[in-house]
This record gives structure tokens, sequence and C-alpha cells, in this order.
């Protein structure tokens, strides 16, 4: 398999047919744990299985780059736009600082994104737009909040963070406190909880939460983790 200059390949299948796996692999990459154990992936005569991890560094972002489809997928969530925009060029010499915003700023200008001059400072999760109708009949793009959520390792690494973020001396609330707000939020909801057995679930059909005795727990909390368990159903 393989594509000439100016040539375009498209790899036609179904979900989970290995497009995106045969999609890294030219970038000499095995996804999700796979390791390529054979063959050959070229590039303008060179084989990339054969460079050093260095060597694959240099070629990646520079000479071939691997597009996602979806900006969940192809950016940080914990990095501004603007900074994953220029990374690749600022890492392999292209351009200096102030060459790749002025470029990445004519991207976003080309592209028609909304408010170019500021769409580098915003996090992925903040650009996603949808065209209404105004009061006019006119169409315009109206940000969609993204609620999703990822795991950060260290939030040293993200910009702009509300300074509550990095507070460490958090007010632990009594245990006692918790369990009463738990039981008060259940309350609340009007769900019939009825006790015995040993066995927790949801009847779908008479509408109740079944609960073992309190008793049978090592703790409150433990008791209040599994009702609210049970509780999503």
């Amino acid at each position: 398999m393989g594509a000439g200059n100016f040539h375009v390949l498209a790899l036609i299948g179904e979900s989970c047919a290995g497009k995106s796996t045969i999609g890294l692999t030219a970038l000499a990459n095995g996804r999700g744990g796979v390791r390529i154990t054979g063959g050959e992936v070229k590039l303008n005569g060179e084989d990339l299985l054969k460079l050093s991890p260095s060597g694959i560094r240099k070629v990646r972002g520079a000479k071939e780059c691997y597009v996602a489809q979806s900006a969940a997928a192809a950016f940080n969530p914990a990095h501004r736009l603007g900074e994953q925009v220029i990374e690749a060029s600022l890492k392999h010499g292209i351009m200096n600082r102030a060459e790749a915003e002025k470029h990445a700023l004519y991207l976003f200008k080309v592209l028609g994104l909304p408010n170019p001059e500021t769409f580098g400072q915003r996090y992925p999760h903040q650009v996603s737009t949808k065209s209404v109708a105004d009061g006019n009949g006119n169409d315009v793009d109206r940000e969609i909040p993204l609620v999703k959520a990822y795991s950060v390792f260290n939030i040293e690494q993200i910009d702009g963070l509300p300074e509550t973020y990095y507070d460490p001396s958090a007010k632990v609330r009594d245990p006692v406190e918790r369990i009463e707000s738990a039981e008060r939020f259940f309350r609340d909801t009007g769900v019939v909880i009825r006790h015995g057995g040993n066995q927790a679930y949801y009847s779908p059909v008479m509408d109740y939460i079944q609960m073992p005795p309190i008793e049978a727990f090592r703790d409150a909390a433990g008791y209040a983790a599994v009702l609210s368990h049970e509780a999503t159903h």
C-alpha cells in the first residue's frame, strides 16, 4: 500500500476495521500497546522503522503528521489552542515564535474561526460552536459548552485555573455531616428505600431501591456510596 507525491489514498472500512491503526502506522507508531514486528514504513524511500526514537521525532510533525477527526482527540485539553498549533513549527525550527504566531493567526482567519485574534487563547472545550438563527433570521455562531471530564496528573501544567484549584488547605467536612447531607439528599428525592437481605439493587418494575441494613456495611460512608450507586438507576 502506498501513495505517490500529490496523491490521496483513501481507506474505507467499517468501525474498528483498523483504519486509524494503519494511519498511525505511517508514523511508525503502534496504538493501544500494539507493537510493529515486521514490514516496512517508507517515507521518501526511507524506512521509518529503522530510525532511532530521536530520528522518528525529527520526522513527525516536520515531514508527516496525523490529524485526528475530532478536536477532543487532536488537542490536549490542558493547553491552549495557540500553543498547540505552533508547537511543531517551534520544535522543528521551521519558524520562530513570532512567525509561528503570525501564521497561526492567518490560518484562524482563513478558516473563518470566530474572533481569530483571541482564538488561540482558548482551550479545546471552549470552541465548540453551532449555527443558529438570531431574532432577525440571520445565522450566527453560538458557543456550545462541552461537558467532558479529563484526567489531569499535574495542575501546575495548566494555565489560567482559578486560585481555588491550587489551594491544598480545603476544609474536610465532618464524616457525620457528610452522611447527614446524603440522607437529606435521598429523602428529598422521594425515592422508596427498603431494607433487608444481603443484596443492593433497584427494582425497575416496582420502582424502589432494596438495601441491606446499614449494620451490614463497614461504615455509614460505605452505605451511602452503595445507595448513591443504586439511586442512579
